[in-house]
């Protein structure tokens, strides 16, 4: 199994969001340093308790502080911003980090930010389909127009016009010495460049909550990333629609990760672990219960008896001592088949050392004990 670190980018009251960045950025490098597989972060937006607007700029600083981490979003909200320019800076990102990137997308659930970004909010997973559809063309075409409902490049571009030839089964070497370019003609349209170091392109996770964009996922062979917050119960639902789909699409699921987001807390003992984690992880849930993010997830009201702290230990969060916290990911690894961990450790209002103690034994113990 391999594991990662999930970061809300979530602050307390009085906490400043330099603060928040200046934290992940240490964890990143604790991170690295201890050797977790991958790092993912939020995106959120005009949320005063989220300063997680521009996700590309903190993996963009991750890319030159770490070395060996991969560093995905969970998830790019695609239709709300320009898709090329999405490509042009995950490919950046791509090319800082030596070909580390996960690129992660979401259609988004938050309507404000629609409104504010005047994008009808009923449109958002028809944009998403065609904005991720533009990217791969961007990322795996040389000179090239596309024509769609909601994005067109150039300016201009008529459906009839469109053309590109993408994945070719070998990488062509730089500068792309395409046959209108060889034969000295003009372009038929215009590059996005640079293009990224992984070949056809990062591999992309599709970030969503319901069956049908895990359904979508895994009939174009993208890795579906379920929500955070949501029971084992609701994550096993999910990921039987994906893995349904792939055998629909006739996919082989090695095509794929399976990851799953999880709060994880691991210290000497269960009474420690308690002690620290459960006010900040109740916390937590009660904020994303209150905005409105824990029901929109699990796709059905939330009762107030499912927020207890016995609740949440036996459906949501692993807290806990070595062994127990190890039990715990194993069942989960067992029931859905999970082969990607990514552990929301970085909790508000857990200090950071206490972060730290659990990383460093989260490492040296648990991870040791899940790969036997």
């Amino acid at each position: 199994m391999r594991t990662g670190l999930y970061f809300s980018v979530e602050r307390l009251p009085g906490q400043t969001a330099r603060e928040v960045y200046e934290a992940v950025l240490a964890q990143a490098a604790m991170a690295d340093e201890l050797g977790f597989d991958s790092l993912f972060l939020a995106e959120a937006h005009f949320q005063h308790e989220r300063p997680a607007p521009s996700v590309q700029t903190l993996l963009a600083a991750l890319a030159v502080s770490t070395v060996g981490l991969r560093l995905g979003a969970a998830g790019k909200v695609l239709p709300l911003d320009s898709p090329v320019r999405v490509a042009e800076d995950f490919a950046v990102i791509d090319l800082m980090s030596n070909g580390r990137l996960i690129f992660g997308a979401a259609a988004g659930d938050d309507p404000d930010a629609f409104r504010v970004h005047h994008v009808p909010f009923a449109e958002r997973e028809d944009r998403f389909r065609e904005a991720l559809d533009l990217i791969l063309h961007a990322w795996t075409a040389d000179a090239f127009r596309y024509a769609g409902r909601f994005f067109e490049f150039p300016a201009g571009a008529k459906p009839s016009e469109q053309n590109s030839e993408r994945f070719s089964p070998v990488p062509p070497p730089d500068p792309y010495p395409v046959p209108w370019k060889r034969a000295g003609q003009k372009a038929a349209g215009l590059p996005v460049l640079p293009k990224p170091v992984q070949f056809p392109h990062p591999p992309v996770w599709r970030h969503g909550s319901n069956e049908e964009e895990a359904r979508f996922a895994a009939a174009r062979g993208l890795t579906f990333l379920p929500p955070p917050f949501i029971s084992i119960d609701r994550a096993e639902r999910l990921l039987f629609a994906s893995r349904t789909a792939i055998d629909e699409a006739c996919r082989d699921l090695r095509e794929v990760e399976v990851p799953l987001i999880r709060e994880v807390f691991v210290a000497e003992d269960e009474a420690r672990a308690e002690a620290v984690a459960r006010g900040p992880m109740m916390d937590l849930y009660g904020r994303a219960q209150a905005d409105g993010r824990l029901a929109r997830w699990e796709g059905r009201p939330i009762e107030p008896g499912e927020l207890s702290w016995e609740a949440l230990r036996s459906t949501r969060v692993v807290v806990g001592g070595v062994e127990e916290v190890t039990t715990r990911l194993r069942e989960i690894q067992t029931r859905l088949g999970v082969r990607h961990i990514l552990c929301h450790m970085s909790v508000p209002g857990i200090p950071p050392a206490e972060i730290s103690a659990a990383m460093r034994l989260f490492q040296a113990e648990v991870w040791t004990r899940l790969q036997g």
